[in-house]
């Protein structure tokens, strides 16, 4: 019974420690988890985002994540693009289907983060696209500013 269990354990260490180590720059995701706000903003989640190079640019894969975000409330969202992959990551924020924010400006400079204030509580849509179809890795994480209820 006793060598069941240790290699039950075992099985379970090898496949937990086997899914941390598939994203593509490990470090990248604990600097955004540990990055430290200056006005006090609280991390909330983290994701990960990894594709590979897109033969043709009108297919380009978009990764989408969901989030219920509360109204009256600040959030920032901060992505890092790996510096091992050519792919500089975009951040784009939905409302069922209107773009609401996005961390590309019109000069083209991509910022690592960007604050939303959220006007009414439901479903929010997180995508991410690489510029130009290139192979990238990229992570992001949600922090919560602040909240905007006036008395």
């Amino acid at each position: 019974m006793k060598k069941l269990l240790a290699l039950l354990l075992i099985a379970a260490n090898v496949l937990l420690s086997h899914g941390q180590e598939s994203f593509c720059d490990p470090a990248l995701q604990d600097e955004v988890n540990s990055y430290v706000m200056k006005d006090g903003a609280e991390w909330l989640k983290d994701f990960t985002v990894e594709t590979d190079v897109v033969q043709n640019t009108n297919n380009i894969p978009k990764p989408q994540y969901s989030m219920v975000l509360t109204a009256n409330n600040i959030y920032r969202f901060l992505i890092k693009s790996s510096t091992k992959f050519n792919g500089r990551a975009k951040l784009t924020i939905f409302d069922d289907y209107n773009e609401l924010k996005s961390t590309e400006y019109q000069s083209g400079e991509i910022p690592e983060s960007l604050d939303i204030k959220i006007k009414e509580t439901k479903l929010y849509h997180i995508l991410v696209s690489f510029q130009g179809g290139k192979k990238g890795c990229a992570a992001f994480a949600v922090y919560f500013v602040k909240n905007q209820i006036t008395p």
